[in-house]
């Protein structure tokens, strides 16, 4: 006999800033009011001073809604080239990440993803990122942002 099987998935927004606090929001949808709650969660645990963000070409991040949050909030969004996830240095951090979570059953996952997540971000950030900056830290510059260290 087969029994049907429900999966029950969560959805994962993170920020891995370079010279700034790393955020993780968990939620059970993947909607631009979601994406906007990220956003907000970034400028506040970040309060001062440009935040810049690589994102994909998702409607989440390209809705109107979504831009004119974060031109209220100061944070300038660069956009990936379509179907080149590869050049977002986050998606080491979730590669990483599911490969650590994948055999834990749902709830576990939810529960220890975020500090999971940040414990790689924290160790990793900048090995994450070295080839992305050494290969487009001049849009950074562009954008004003200077990086310590």
């Amino acid at each position: 006999m087969r029994f049907p099987i429900r999966r029950t998935r969560f959805h994962v927004f993170g920020c891995m800033l370079l010279n700034g606090k790393d955020v993780v929001l968990i939620s059970d949808r993947a909607r631009s009011d979601d994406f906007i709650t990220l956003l907000r969660l970034i400028r506040r645990h970040n309060p001062f001073g440009t935040i810049v963000l690589i994102v994909d070409n998702a409607s989440i991040h390209t809705s109107m809604k979504t831009l004119d949050a974060a031109a209220e909030l100061d944070i300038k969004l660069v956009f990936l080239p379509p179907y080149s996830p590869d050049l977002n240095p986050i998606e080491f951090s979730w590669r990483d990440c599911k490969r650590e979570l994948w055999l834990r059953d749902v709830n576990t996952a939810r529960i220890t993803f975020k500090s999971t997540f940040l414990s790689y971000v924290n160790e990793r950030k900048l090995s994450y990122s070295r080839r992305w900056l050494r290969l487009y830290g001049k849009i950074l510059a562009s954008y004003g942002v200077i990086l310590n260290g």
